[in-house]
């Protein structure tokens, strides 16, 4: 029975990529954020990790820019209403309650957080 093996190797790619992949990602998200990290957001940010701690997420950015008025308020208000629709699933499920944004910029951090009153 020459066949079942070459079956089995057939079923085993596809049923890998459908079922297992996405339990593992559902089941160790961070894991599977972090695998492709750091990434460049745009010219000037670089995601460098994602952590998940007690429902609560943070990330973590590097930023190249010579300015020193990181205004984290005035990013915070810009980016609200994608961080929502991309957060919201998360603070409804009971995956999150809270995320916070930590950007790096000459050494020094200045971060932000939101949570599902921020995007009520």
């Amino acid at each position: 029975m020459r066949v079942l093996p070459l079956l089995g190797i057939a079923i085993t790619a596809p049923a890998t990529e459908r079922l297992v992949i996405p339990y593992l990602s559902d089941r160790y998200p961070v894991i599977f954020a972090n695998k492709d990290l750091p990434k460049k957001i745009d010219q000037k940010t670089t995601l460098t990790k994602i952590d998940l701690s007690d429902h609560i997420y943070s990330y973590f950015y590097d930023l190249d820019d010579d300015d020193d008025d990181f205004d984290s308020p005035l990013v915070k208000s810009a980016q609200l209403t994608d961080l929502c629709d991309f957060l919201l699933p998360k603070f409804s499920s009971g995956e999150a309650s809270l995320a916070n944004y930590i950007y790096q910029l000459k050494g020094r951090d200045y971060s932000f957080s939101v949570d599902s009153t921020d995007c009520s």
